[in-house]
C-alpha cells in the first residue's frame, strides 16, 4: 500500500509492506490517520498512517478479499 500527497507527489509519503500478494481495496477512515486494505492474500490490514506501520491484521476471510469500507462511525471495517 502506498500512500501519496495528493498535490501531485510521485514518490511515496509511506510505504506499507504487509499482504503477500496484490491489494484489491484500500479505504481512509473518516477524520484520517487510519487506512485498511484488502487483499487476494485473503486479509484484512489495519495501518496506522502516523506511525507509518501495521496496526492488525484480520484473518477471518477463507479467500481473496475484494472489498473493504470503513462504517460511518470510523470505529468498524467491513470487508467481503
Amino acid at each position: 500500500v502506498l500512500v501519496r500527497e495528493v498535490d501531485g507527489g510521485k514518490v511515496p509519503r509511506l510505504d506499507l509492506p504487509g499482504h503477500a500478494g496484490p491489494v484489491r481495496s484500500v479505504a481512509a477512515r473518516p477524520g484520517g490517520w487510519w487506512a485498511a486494505s484488502a487483499g487476494v492474500d485473503g486479509t484484512v490490514r489495519l495501518w496506522d498512517l502516523r506511525a507509518g506501520k501495521e496496526a492488525a491484521v484480520f484473518l477471518q476471510h477463507a479467500g481473496p478479499v475484494a472489498a473493504v469500507g470503513f462504517l460511518a462511525n470510523g470505529r468498524q471495517t467491513v470487508s467481503a
